[in-house]
């Protein structure tokens, strides 16, 4: 089944669950809530959150019935975007499966990904722009950067904390 809003998944799609929980919660519309937890579990799902390492949509996105495929570059705003997503579940439901699943996600930065290399550059204290087809990008735009510590300051205001892979 396709639960998503609209017929194409694209880079840092999981603000549209966050901004249903997070809307929902403040409005006391438990419907909404629910919504938008059922949208971020099938969007998990679509990136194999409950698998080995994340899978994200990359820059050319996919149609309603495509199958996955690996040939766009996997960005760090989407990882983020996702850390932040389920920062807000865990927050909004108390539940600790969020929790697992915000922290699987901010590992993508650390190596926990599907070329098993670390976008966060410790060296330099910035962030790749991302994973291409088989190799890092070289790259570390501020946009980058930025979308790590975004995601790295969401995990520690929830009280969360990621170790390095391996």
């Amino acid at each position: 089944d396709w639960y998503w809003a609209e017929d194409v998944l694209a880079y840092d799609n999981a603000r549209l669950p966050q901004a249903l929980i997070a809307a929902g919660a403040r409005l006391g519309d438990g419907e909404m809530v629910r919504d938008g937890l059922r949208c971020l579990e099938w969007y998990g799902g679509q990136l194999d959150l409950e698998g080995p390492c994340l899978r994200l949509v990359g820059h050319r996105g996919r149609r309603r019935g495509e199958p996955r495929t690996d040939t766009g570059d996997e960005q760090p705003l989407d990882a983020a975007a996702l850390v932040e997503a389920e920062v807000e579940a865990f927050v909004v439901t108390g539940d600790e499966a969020h929790a697992r699943h915000a922290v699987h996600a901010f590992e993508w930065f650390l190596g926990r990904n599907r070329l098993q290399q670390s976008v966060y550059d410790f060296a330099t204290g910035g962030c790749h722009d991302g994973l291409g087809e088989s190799t890092l990008n070289g790259n570390e735009g501020a946009e980058s950067t930025l979308a790590y510590l975004q995601a790295l300051l969401a995990l520690d205001a929830a009280g969360l904390q990621a170790t390095l892979p391996g």
